[in-house]
């Protein structure tokens, strides 16, 4: 699937204006293809040099010459493990295309994508987990995504699993040693023990899962959607969590058609998104009053918590209840303390967005429904790939002891055993790499740019 043998070549910077282009080549003649078009005052080629330095001078891509810094990694303590340069050059891309076309001709390969990173898969230097997140840093769209690519990076997933299965291989040595010794072993081993052990095993690797998120979701924020009757300030509301005023404000009732959202720091460092939407009413007085009605319930139904704004000055507090058929959590919040104070005990928190009074309490209120308040500890991302096979591997530990305690001695049931718990450590072993096949292989890096 993958030549690993010849030398490649890539640009590796992004793609439209920069100050600076990168070229990078890998392979076993890459120190020698870098040397022939590289010209500085230094005595020494870039063969002769050691690794870990830097040359500055000019690199010649037909009758074009560069001024060039080259980046000269050695093996086997390159990204690859193989030798590695890196030739920095001025934008534009035309400079970079011209380079990288001038390696081609003196024997480079043009690389595919992500195959720089899949040598460095293949000899060691990380793991497939490792690799996928290489791929997760690049094509991060948020912070807490970037934050959780860069965890598995160095090393998270890749512990959770090695754990998991060192575990799991412990308990099937001494099932196999029950299959192979018999009689001979000293120590009796008890089923009921082993079975005790993978139930720990697939208990810890069902925590996993469950606490961790879809890597492609981390960076979507939680939704928190206002509701209530036209008037009720909720674009005032808005306005005063997030810090900005982007809805626009009126005594008219009804100002508000379109679903307008912003984003809100909570005060212990996360985001929420806030949503404003069009005041909830039975009849649309028009076409666009009813499409306003259509995108408010639309967003309803994707929201992870709706606070239920209601008019405190109205003489029956506006009367609105809270919307049925919608599984998330609801705050019952009144606006317009100021004017007229409700009863306390219809309400989950009283404020006023005028004097800003209960508005801190308010934000304390979000954080504890969406279960922000354990500061900015990174989510777990996983890939639907390697979520599913931490479950069966937490299965078939779970089918493994389910046979260790039915049975009056290990050797009565250790085939079967054996059989389970090797396929749990195979399932494992795919997220590592150590045990894949091709086709995913493929599938995985395939999604990287070329020059990765």
């Amino acid at each position: 699937m993958f030549e690993l043998d010849d030398t490649i070549a890539a640009i590796s910077s992004s793609a439209g204006s920069a100050g600076r282009a990168i070229v990078r080549l890998s392979g076993p003649r890459a120190l020698e293809i870098a040397d022939s078009l590289f010209i500085s005052d230094s005595p020494s080629a870039i063969v002769d040099s050691p690794g870990f330095r830097s040359r500055v001078g000019i690199v010649q891509t037909g009758s074009i010459e560069l001024p060039a810094v080259v980046y000269i990694f050695r093996r086997p303590r390159s990204y690859t493990r193989q030798d590695m340069v890196e030739l920095h050059i001025p934008g534009p891309a035309a400079g970079a295309e011209s380079l990288l076309n001038s390696l081609i001709r003196l024997g480079a390969r043009e690389a595919g994508p992500g195959e720089f990173t899949a040598r460095a898969f293949f000899s060691g230097r990380i793991d497939l987990s490792q690799a996928q997140a290489v791929s997760d840093v690049i094509h991060a769209s948020g912070e807490a995504q970037l934050r959780s690519a860069i965890a598995a990076l160095q090393g998270r997933t890749s512990r959770l699993c090695a754990s998991a299965a060192s575990a799991i291989a412990d308990v099937l040595a001494e099932v196999e040693a029950s299959i192979d010794l018999g009689d001979e072993l000293i120590d009796v081993v008890v089923p009921a023990e082993l079975a005790n052990r993978l139930d720990l095993v697939a208990l810890e690797l069902k925590r996993i899962t469950e606490n961790s998120t879809d890597i492609s979701e981390i960076g979507q924020l939680p939704r928190v959607v206002i509701i209530g009757r036209p008037n009720a300030g909720k674009s005032s509301l808005l306005n005063v969590l997030s810090g900005t005023p982007r809805a626009i404000v009126s005594a008219l009732a009804g100002t508000t058609r379109d679903v307008l959202s912003v984003e809100m720091q909570t005060p212990h460092g996360s985001s929420v998104m806030l949503q404003d939407i069009a005041g909830l009413v039975t009849d649309a007085r028009d076409a666009i009053a009813a499409a306003a009605q259509e995108a408010a319930r639309a967003a309803l139904s994707s929201a992870d918590m709706i606070i239920l704004l209601a008019d405190a000055s109205a003489p029956d507090g506006d009367g609105l209840e809270p919307p049925e058929d919608y599984d998330c959590p609801v705050l019952k919040v009144a606006n317009k303390v100021d004017l007229r104070r409700p009863n306390d005990g219809a309400w989950d928190v009283m404020i006023s967005c005028r004097t800003l009074e209960g508005i801190d309490l308010l934000k304390a209120r979000i954080c504890d429904c969406l279960h922000l308040n354990t500061g900015c500890s990174e989510a777990l991302g996983l890939h639907h790939r390697q979520k599913r096979a931490l479950s069966q591997a937490g299965e078939l530990s779970l089918c493994a002891a389910s046979l260790l305690r039915g049975a009056a001695e290990v050797s009565d049931v250790a085939e079967l055993v054996s059989q389970d718990l090797r396929g749990a450590l195979a399932e494992l072993g795919s997220i590592s790499g150590r045990i894949v096949s091709d086709d995913v292989l493929g599938r995985i890096f395939e999604r990287f740019c070329v020059g990765k």
